[in-house]
């Protein structure tokens, strides 16, 4: 087994029996689609499973978050293709409501439908998102992202991490590990994930959080994630 192979079988070991069959943990399924998300290994069952889920968990905040998580997945499948602005304005629009006023949202949604690419952005700026979904908020700075979108996105991660506390946080500062690792900015990279990491740390100590499934996936991404950009790290200053 390869090292990444080994990585990816760790990250998804612990939410592979609780998340298959007929299982009705929806947050170890909505968990095992993070991890999968993450090590490219979702499949059409989980996706589907998934969706659903995003359209009907009985557990609305589930619901929200299986939206931008579904939305984010959209939008970085396309990323490499010729669909890449297309998917990236509808997986905007699909979350608009979530993240933007009502009025707002419509107005996304109307600019997405007409392919207007810069009014669309403008309306879906991080500056007007409401913070009600702070983790779709991320979701929403993802998809900028996929969009190399990079000042965006790293200003919509800024917004819910200045503004928002504790796992929003932590999903905020990785997600500028993600950005930074991209651009190739290793160190800036690392030093992201080492804070979420801390953000989690402080959130474990906290009795409500103990047993927290969906906190023990973001751990675990995102010590992966850590893993990846301090051997990326090593091997820009060591060769």
């Amino acid at each position: 087994m390869s090292a990444l192979a080994a990585a990816v079988f760790c990250l998804l070991l612990p939410f592979s029996l609780s998340a298959s069959g007929n299982s009705k943990d929806d947050t170890a399924l909505f968990c095992k689609f993070l991890v999968s998300m993450e090590t490219g290994a979702v499949d059409r069952k989980l996706l589907s499973k998934v969706k659903r889920l995003a359209r009907r968990s009985k557990q609305k905040r589930l619901q929200n978050l299986a939206k931008g998580a579904v939305a984010l997945y959209d939008a970085e499948l396309a990323a490499g293709g010729k669909k890449r602005t297309e998917t990236a304005l509808e997986a905007l629009a699909e979350i608009a409501p979530l993240i933007l006023s009502a009025d707002d949202a419509e107005e996304l949604r109307a600019k997405a439908a007409k392919g207007d690419l810069d009014g669309a952005l403008e309306t879906a700026s991080p500056v007007n998102w409401n913070l009600d979904n702070p983790e779709v908020c991320v979701d929403a700075a993802g998809i900028l992202a996929s969009m190399g979108r990079w000042s965006t996105a790293l200003a919509g991660y800024d917004r819910v991490g200045s503004n928002v506390p504790e796992g929003p946080r932590a999903l905020a500062a990785a997600g500028i590990g993600d950005v930074q690792f991209t651009l190739k900015r290793y160190q800036q990279s690392v030093d992201a994930y080492v804070l979420a990491l801390k953000v989690i740390d402080a959130m474990k100590k906290l009795t409500m959080y103990g047993g927290d499934k969906l906190l023990a996936a973001w751990e675990r991404i995102i010590i992966w994630k850590l893993e990846r950009a301090r051997k990326a790290l090593d091997a820009e200053r060591y060769g």
